[in-house]
Order: C-alpha cells, then sequence, then structure tokens
C-alpha cells in the first residue's frame, strides 16, 4: 500500500470511532449512563486519537530506549497496521450491542442522591430512608478509607522516603519497600470509593464551592494520597470520580460539569507535562510526544499483539496459551498450600520481554498492556472476539443490577480492562462478581418469597 492509502485507511478508522464515541457522549448528556457508553469514549481516545496524532504530528519513532527492536517492528509493520484498524473497528460496535442491557426503559436511569445511594449499596428496598445514625456511619467509613494511604504509609518500613514524590517511579525503593507500596497502591485505590461515598452522602447545596470546610476535608487526603501512590493514573481516576458522581448525584447543571470537566482535564495535563519533565523522569521536552504516546496510548501495545501472532516464528508474547488467565487464577493461593506454585508473572512482563527481547525473569518493570491484546496472546484469534465480548458482558451484567454502586463499580473494572492487563485488575473482578452474583441471588430470593411449594 502507498501511504496516501495507509493514511486513508487511517482516517476512516478514526472516523468511524469518533462516530461511535460521538453517539455514546450524547447518550450519556442527553439520554440515561450506561458503562459500555463511557468504553466507548476511552477506546476512541486511547487506540483512536493516536491514529489522527499520526497524521498530524508524526508516528512515533519508539527510539528513546535501547532495545525496542521488536515493538519498533511491530508498529511499522503493514499488515500489523490493518489488523489493527479493523480490530479496533469493531470494538465500539460489540460493546453497543452487547454492552447495554435489554430492557432500557428500565435501567440506567441512575437517580442517585444522598437517602438512596447506599441503601442499594447494602440491600434494602429504595422506599426505605436512611437514619441519620446510619448515613453518619456511612460518612465515617467514607473519611476512614479517603484517610487510609495515610494510615498505611505510617506502617512503611521508611516512611522518610516518600519525602521525595514517585519514588517508585523514581528507582529509589529496595524491594522490601517496593513489596510495601503494592499496598499503599491498594489502599490509594480503596481511597476513591471512600471520596466517593463521602461526596455523595452530602446534600447538593453542601457541594458548593464556598464550602471551604468541606472540600478541605477532601482535598487533602486526595492530595497526599496521589503524591504517596506517586503515579499519574491514580489523578486520571480521580478525576473519572469526580466526574461521574457530579454526573449521577446531578450535583451540578451540563455547563458548569463540562467547565469542570475541562478545567480538570487542563489541570492534569500539567501535572503530566510535569512529571515528565521535572517531577519525577527529566525528560527532554523534544522526547516529550514520543514518551507520552508511549505511557498513555495503547495502540503499540496492540500492535505488538497483532504482530506476534502474524509472526510466531519471530517472537512470541506468551510461553503458551492461557499463562497469563492461569497466573490470574492461581496468584492468590497462599504457597504454604502450594508450595510448588510457579511464580506468576502479569502480562505487562511478558509484553516488556517482548519488546526488548529478553527473559521475563529479567523485567523490572513492566510495560503496561491492554486486555484487548492480552486475549489475543491468550486465545489466539479467537481472542479478538473474546477481548472485546468479556467488557461488553461485564458492562451489561453490571449495569442490569440497576444497583447504581455496583453499576459505578461496573464503570471502574470495564475502563481497567480496556487499558491495563487481567493481572492489574483480577483482584477487583472478583469482587466485582461476588457483589453481582449476590444482586442476582436477592433478586431471585425476593421474585420466590411468599410463594408455597
Amino acid at each position: 500500500m502507498s501511504e496516501n492509502d495507509i493514511n486513508l485507511v487511517k482516517i476512516i478508522t478514526f472516523a468511524w470511532l469518533l462516530f461511535w464515541a460521538f453517539l455514546s457522549g450524547k447518550n450519556i448528556i442527553f439520554k440515561r449512563y450506561y458503562s459500555a457508553y463511557l468504553v466507548i469514549i476511552i477506546n476512541f481516545l486511547f487506540f483512536g486519537v493516536p491514529l489522527l496524532l499520526d497524521l498530524v504530528i508524526g508516528e512515533p519513532k519508539y527510539d528513546f530506549f535501547r532495545g525496542l527492536d521488536n515493538l519498533r517492528v511491530a508498529v511499522r509493520d503493514e499488515t500489523t497496521f490493518l489488523v489493527y484498524c479493523l480490530y479496533i473497528a469493531i470494538v465500539p460496535v460489540v460493546l453497543w450491542y452487547n454492552g447495554i442491557p435489554k430492557d432500557k426503559e428500565s435501567h440506567g436511569r441512575l437517580l442517585i442522591n444522598n437517602q438512596t445511594f447506599w441503601v442499594n449499596l447494602i440491600g434494602f428496598s429504595n422506599r426505605y430512608k436512611l437514619g441519620k445514625q446510619f448515613k453518619l456511619l456511612m460518612i465515617l467509613i467514607g473519611y476512614f478509607l479517603l484517610f487510609l494511604p495515610v494510615i498505611v504509609w505510617s506502617f512503611s518500613p521508611n516512611p522518610g522516603l516518600y519525602i521525595t514524590y514517585g519514588a517508585k517511579g523514581a528507582g529509589l525503593l529496595s524491594e522490601e519497600e517496593y513489596n510495601f507500596h503494592q499496598l499503599i497502591h491498594l489502599s490509594s485505590l480503596l481511597s476513591l470509593s471512600g471520596m466517593i461515598t463521602v461526596i455523595l452522602l452530602q446534600k447538593n447545596k453542601n457541594l458548593s464551592l464556598m464550602n471551604l470546610y468541606f472540600w478541605a476535608s477532601v482535598i487533602i487526603p486526595t492530595s497526599i494520597t496521589i503524591w504517596l501512590n506517586g503515579k499519574r493514573h491514580i489523578v486520571a481516576f480521580i478525576i473519572f470520580a469526580l466526574i461521574i458522581t457530579f454526573l449521577l448525584k446531578k450535583a451540578f447543571n451540563r455547563v458548569k460539569l463540562l467547565a469542570l470537566l475541562l478545567g480538570l482535564l487542563l489541570v492534569f495535563g500539567i501535572f503530566s507535562y510535569s512529571y515528565q519533565t521535572s517531577l519525577v523522569r527529566g525528560i527532554d521536552t523534544k522526547q516529550m510526544y514520543e514518551i507520552s504516546r508511549f505511557d498513555y496510548g495503547r495502540d503499540h501495545l496492540l500492535k505488538l499483539s497483532i504482530y506476534s501472532e502474524l509472526n510466531p516464528d519471530k517472537f512470541k508474547i506468551l510461553d503458551h496459551r492461557l499463562q497469563t488467565v492461569y497466573h490470574a487464577l492461581v496468584l492468590y493461593i497462599p504457597r504454604f498450600l502450594w508450595p510448588g506454585k510457579p511464580i506468576p508473572y502479569d502480562y505487562k512482563k511478558y509484553v516488556a520481554a517482548a519488546s526488548f527481547n529478553i527473559s521475563p525473569k529479567d523485567v523490572l518493570l513492566g510495560i503496561t498492556g491492554t486486555w484487548l491484546g492480552e486475549s489475543l496472546s491468550n486465545f489466539g484469534w479467537v481472542g479478538a472476539f473474546i477481548g472485546p465480548i468479556t467488557i461488553a458482558l461485564i458492562c451489561r451484567f453490571g449495569d442490569s443490577t440497576k444497583n447504581n454502586f455496583l453499576i459505578i463499580f461496573t464503570s471502574f473494572i470495564a475502563l481497567y480492562l480496556l487499558l491495563l492487563s487481567l493481572g492489574s485488575v483480577f483482584r477487583f473482578l472478583i469482587i466485582w462478581l461476588i457483589l453481582l452474583l449476590r444482586e442476582y441471588y436477592q433478586k431471585k430470593y425476593k421474585k420466590y418469597k411468599g410463594y408455597k411449594i
């Protein structure tokens, strides 16, 4: 194919993804919220926008690291590019027609207020009101989760290390400190639920920007959480949590919510630029574009998985099929129950090993993967269907519960799978599955309650 033909394919694919993202955004704003709509929009941003950037700015060379030969070959391969465009073009269609609950009129109307949200969470009927004491207890639990990273940090083997922002990213952690930092990372994610809880249980009039005491009680621990976590993705998730909470709570009108979203995205852009150039990495400004594409884009990761399937004789990401799925399943089995348990590696370790052409055992820091690519490596070409349909069914089953807490949780799970690997989300996926089964069991119990056999 000529360069003009390749550019035409990029334009058509970008326009196709933009069309579905526009439909999803329109439905969220003017009709109702579904998790699949949000996933379609994020899919466009992380897999579609890079196509436009290739045309406007240029394709990244990925020459900032030595040894990324396999990755560079994969992103420049013509057949891989065509399969990539076809794959990501199918994703929004699968999500749209399989990720929305069948009964649209009875699902998706997320009208959350401070009296009904936690009623859904604990499983009572919506017709009951929360008592003041119970509401106060929930707020206290919310603040506990909000401050949980600070509490965990106090038990760190070297608390003073966190005076430096991004200690993990800067490679300042020993093995013991690195393992403990995983607890801080987990507590940072749990603090998001605390922030959502505290905001949702407030009356809308208390959410005024002039209520300095309330916002200080939220912003201060959240800022400390961002500092302790030291990664940019926690900032992105906080922005998402704030916007989705305000959207569901209807605390602001559409104009104010849009202005808030744009303002937060601007702040995130400034923060990300500072993170790259001075806070943690100290990257030269000339390399900012390529580094940003490497960090935020997921196109190169998916192309690497596709190229591996097209050319198994050159390199393979996994040693065998279902490898990372098996590792995710056995990860939480204690070693005292299974002394010979193999060392489980996340997919990001295998992606890094394939990119640098080294052994997974020699990988110190992995490259963030995506379930769309991981499903290809685990299931072969059938994975091109399994990847998006898995996310779609999670959205469909989660949203069909009509449980507002579970719907928000579903959105997080779906985005995690789209942008990260299975190992990164598996523990939350187990919790989500338990809550889902509990919800369906309660509905089935209520359906047959009162009937004699």
